[in-house]
């Protein structure tokens, strides 16, 4: 990310190039691994990047198309653009059936229940996530079903299910330990804390914001 950083303004010349040229697959591979990067504090222009890429790409189902659709969902949702969010988050939905791509399948279903919820349309998020959640167990990843066990089951904290929500929260935890991811390990324990705290459990949940807190400044 450092190494991007430095490098930025090469960068943003190659894909106004790229974008001039009307290069529209080469533009959609530099926006795509570029993502991340842009994700680390340069939202604004990655929305550009991808929605500029999106607009020369062709009709295809390509996988790199897919992958800048879930990527540009992403961004939407970054920028407050919820209604953008959904229509690519469809769009990437229905790429990945096409091709027949189930991990691309999965992160498509993420990014749209995740636009949902943010347009307060639980009942479509919880759907989403939960066929998303079918998906990947059948994957055989930890982080990515520890990820969505647990978004699902704060989309169902949010509706008042809470045997669900205890239910999946503890394989997420169970889970998540098993990756040693620190970002998600944190929010996890956040989560407990959390669910502590509404049982007025406050020295256990104290504990639990704590051990997030570490986690994630680790």
């Amino acid at each position: 990310l450092h190494r991007l950083t430095a490098d930025r303004h090469n960068l943003w010349a190659a894909f106004d190039w790229l974008s001039a040229a009307h290069a529209a697959e080469e533009c959609l591979r530099l926006a795509v691994v570029c993502g991340p990067w842009h994700a680390q504090g340069h939202i604004p222009q990655g929305w550009e990047w991808f929605s500029d890429a999106l607009a020369l790409a062709g009709p295809e189902p390509t996988a790199t198309k897919g992958r800048a659709l879930v990527w540009a969902a992403e961004f939407a949702i970054a920028v407050g653009a919820f209604a953008d969010a959904s229509a690519l988050g469809q769009e990437a939905v229905s790429l990945w059936r096409a091709l027949g791509d189930p991990r691309g399948q999965a992160a498509a279903l993420h990014v749209l229940a995740e636009a949902e919820g943010m347009q307060e349309h639980p009942d479509a998020a919880v759907g989403l996530f939960e066929e998303e959640l079918t998906i990947r167990r059948g994957l055989g990843e930890p982080l990515g079903l520890s990820i969505v066990l647990l978004t699902l089951s704060g989309a169902l904290y949010d509706q008042g299910d809470r045997t669900r929500t205890i239910a999946l929260a503890e394989e997420a935890r169970t889970l998540v330990r098993q990756t040693g991811n620190r970002r998600w390990t944190g929010l996890t324990d956040w989560f407990w804390g959390k669910l502590a705290a509404d049982e007025r459990q406050y020295l256990e949940a104290a504990r639990r914001f704590g051990d997030g807190l570490r986690a994630l400044c680790e």
